[in-house]
């Protein structure tokens, strides 16, 4: 049986873990060549240091390995002298594998049980989850796990909910939770399934989101499908700017430099002050993603977007030096200074 344990969870994130001991292609989470599995295996088999065990056993569980690997992570499952993680996520990595090891099942069960950190209750929700999709009962922990392993959480996701209207209804469930981390799953995930569902449930939960992460979440998704959310973007930029869901608003806007750039040059000329102002917030967003270093994430023409951007420059400075209002003027004035990270 899998011993519980209580750890110091790093969020797995390669990017944080030491260059030196970890191949590049596990911080990557990219295994592919037969090379890329044994120093993966090697790491999470040998490794004492579980920062070390987190980064293989989460590139190994998004990438199963080889069935030759099998018999190695049974014997790390079964040996009553094994290294705590190490035990628990070689049973993740064999779910992974294959969901017909249903023999994992009871101690699965039990390390969700007991698991008092929520990723690995999550982790182990989702490996129950492969094993037995007819529970749904660990749907959410399942969801909240996204923010963390996208890719195994889609797996068990999928696993429990036969098509994409399915998974929809129940991150539509999951959004409503009181668990902050099942909402931010949900936010994050739906931003997968872009359609006009998902995007009317993010919008229902910018309206009531009051945690900060969530409402960043919410916004980053609503901006990968313009197609479906350009028209509630216009309507919830009449939200009373120093309200959550009108930052959240904005940065939504904010976060589609492309597609969203008439809406943003038309929105600065609006009579209303709190669509001028959440615009102005929006454009100082746009400026900050596209000045930033993932502005890949936000653009796929960085060049034209900056250009573009630019030219709401002239309107900008306009507003901070002629604006009737002093609140449009000191937005003005801070999105003029997010501008400048672009020149």
């Amino acid at each position: 049986m899998i011993r519980t344990f209580t750890i110091l969870f790093l969020l797995l994130c390669a990017a944080a873990l030491s260059a030196q001991q970890i191949p590049e292609a596990v911080q990557n989470r990219n295994l592919t060549a037969d090379a890329d599995f044994s120093a993966a295996m090697n790491l999470f088999s040998k490794s004492q240091d579980n920062e070390n065990i987190f980064a293989a056993a989460a590139a190994l569980a998004d990438c199963p390995p080889p069935k030759s690997y099998e018999n190695n992570l049974y014997d790390i499952v079964i040996s009553s002298d094994e290294h705590g993680p190490r035990q628990f996520f070689a049973a993740i990595i064999l779910t992974s594998m294959s969901a017909d090891n249903k023999e994992l099942l009871p101690s699965l069960q039990d390390a969700y049980q007991t698991a008092k950190d929520t990723v690995l209750k999550a982790y182990a929700a989702a490996a129950v989850s492969i094993i037995n999709p007819a529970d749904k009962t660990k749907s959410d922990d399942v969801i909240s796990l996204y923010s963390y392993d996208k890719i195994f959480a889609l797996k068990a996701i999928n696993y429990l909910y036969s098509g994409d209207d399915k998974i929809i209804s129940a991150l539509k469930n999951a959004a409503g939770s009181k668990d902050v981390n099942v909402r931010k799953g949900a936010a994050q995930m739906l931003g997968t399934f872009i359609n006009e569902k998902s995007a009317k449930i993010l919008f229902k939960m910018l309206d009531k989101e009051k945690d900060a992460e969530v409402s960043s979440a919410i916004a980053f998704s609503i901006s990968r499908m313009p197609q479906f959310a350009s028209a509630d973007i216009k309507k919830c930029l009449n939200i009373k700017y120093s309200t959550r869901p009108a930052f959240t608003c904005s940065l939504a806007l904010g976060f589609m430099p492309g597609a969203g750039f008439e809406i943003l040059k038309g929105s600065l000329s609006d009579a209303n002050e709190n669509v001028q102002i959440n615009a102005l917030r929006a454009a100082a967003a746009a400026a900050e993603v596209l000045s930033g270093k993932d502005t890949a994430s936000y653009s796929s023409d960085v060049k034209f977007d900056k250009q573009n951007l630019k030219t709401l420059i002239p309107q900008i400075a306009s507003m901070g030096a002629n604006s009737k209002s002093d609140k449009v003027k000191e937005y003005a004035d801070t999105a003029g200074k997010s501008f400048q990270k672009l020149m």
